[in-house]
């Protein structure tokens, strides 16, 4: 990736009617993954999502969707339950969850771009390292409380 490589960033419209025609034409949308919540697996501008549309594949639990909160921001995060009338969302690089109702889906992830390789989310790896990641959930808040103080530690001269 080239240091003057910048996302087109979009409202909540324009992404919403680039999934619409893209999705009715039959095609995947291909986005750049900005934040931080999906890390470690994801890297804020170095990974993409390539994102279909519900109705192809529909999510369930381990999937990565894109999804819009009530207050109309879209999100890219991990399902970790699934209801029929409630799926519970979490970041990968997050302690707490979130409810939403499936109407509030987007797209879903069918494949990544992970360090410029692509990667099925069908694929064994991939569904191992999800069911691994969400399985050490409790063990988050140490893990980020451990590398924040190592990090630190690294930072000082």
């Amino acid at each position: 990736m080239s240091g003057d490589f910048k996302p087109q960033e979009l409202n909540i419209t324009e992404l919403t009617e680039l999934l619409r025609q893209n999705f009715e034409a039959g095609d995947g949308v291909t986005l750049t993954v900005t934040g931080s919540s999906m890390g470690p697996y994801l890297k804020n501008l170095r990974d993409s999502v390539v994102l279909v549309s519900p109705e192809v594949r529909s999510p369930k639990r381990l999937d990565i969707v894109l999804f819009r909160r009530d207050d109309g921001k879209p999100v890219l995060h991990r399902v970790i339950g699934v209801k029929p009338d409630e799926l519970t969302i979490n970041g990968d690089a997050q302690t707490w969850c979130e409810k939403i109702r499936p109407c509030q889906v987007m797209a879903v992830a069918d494949g990544l771009i992970r360090k410029n390789r692509y990667v099925s989310c069908d694929s064994l790896s991939y569904r191992l390292y999800s069911r691994l990641w969400v399985s050490l959930k409790p063990l988050r808040p140490a893990a980020i409380w451990a590398y924040t103080r190592l990090k630190g530690r690294q930072a000082k001269p």
